[in-house]
């Protein structure tokens, strides 16, 4: 799993969203861009934000919590990758992860052998 496919894939999930939904991600990704106090903050605050988002539908609070994983995947991969360490296992990790979310959203096993591309293949399929 590369840096770009997973950016890519946040903005394939990004786009499946409400409207409403779309405008609270958004608020939710400037903050990961602007961190007021660094990495923990920003999640901590993105977190919050995303108690907001028990007005949205349920498909849009899965999404959500998607997309949580898949930034804090890539904020941490970065992380890894400016102390000199590679950040491939933060980004492998997030979309696993993020698969599971929708496994269990769909009420479906969850593979916990899940390989990063089949947990990419299963993003990606339709809702």
């Amino acid at each position: 799993m590369g840096r770009l496919a997973l950016v890519e894939l946040i903005e394939d999930q990004a786009a499946r969203l409400t409207p409403e939904g779309r405008d609270l991600a958004q608020r939710m990704e400037l903050l990961a861009e602007a961190p007021p106090g660094g990495q923990a903050a920003t999640y901590d605050t993105q977190r919050a934000q995303a108690d907001d988002a028990w007005d949205l539908p349920p498909l849009d609070r899965n999404i959500l919590e998607r997309l949580l994983m898949l930034w804090e995947g890539l904020e941490r991969s970065d992380g890894a990758e400016r102390r000199g360490e590679s950040g491939g296992r933060y980004l492998d990790m997030a979309v696993t992860g993020a698969a599971g979310l929708k496994d269990r959203y769909e009420a479906r096993m969850i593979d916990p052998d899940m390989t990063p591309e089949q947990a990419l293949a299963r993003l990606r399929e339709p809702e």
